[in-house]
């Protein structure tokens, strides 16, 4: 998947490969994001990783099985941190194509998340998308957390609430 100025999309769920794996430890330590025990721990929650024009880093998302806030439900709780160099598209894509891969490998068995499930804390991010439906990546909003945490869901297909 490419936006626009030639950035690329690449899936890695649970098929990391070593050297991509160091890559991505040197990318979060070097901007501050995770330490490196942190990050190494980190790796086996990865989706997809983004590419700038140069095959550089420009951003990665992971996601964790937990409880969704508002919905307290088991959901996929998705995660990203994307560098300068990542455009504004960048954002909407890693987060569809995120739920996309964990939506193909979903099976309806009863201890499985039922959903994906975005925390937006940026309030810039909140005031650029403020619909209550995000119907290119799927996503709803449920609401706010106590703490002023925008909660957005999407049920994958055939889920039983």
């Amino acid at each position: 998947m490419r936006s626009p100025r030639e950035q690329r999309i690449e899936v890695v769920w649970r098929g990391l490969d070593p050297e991509l794996s160091n890559r991505l430890v040197d990318f979060w330590v070097g901007h501050g994001v995770l330490g490196e025990a942190a990050a190494r721990q980190r790796l086996a929650e990865v989706i997809c990783v983004l590419f700038d024009r140069d095959g550089e880093i420009a951003g990665v998302n992971s996601a964790y099985a937990a409880q969704a806030p508002l919905v307290g439900r088991s959901f996929w709780i998705y995660r990203r941190f994307l560098a300068s160099a990542a455009d504004a598209e960048a954002e909407r894509l890693m987060i569809k194509a995120a739920r996309d891969v964990l939506a193909r490998q979903f099976t309806g068995a009863p201890d499985e998340p039922l959903g994906f499930c975005v925390l937006i804390q940026d309030r810039l991010t909140m005031e650029r998308y403020p619909e209550a439906e995000w119907a290119d990546v799927g996503m709803l909003f449920a609401g706010y957390t106590p703490e002023g945490v925008q909660v957005r869901i999407a049920y994958f297909e055939n889920a039983r609430i």
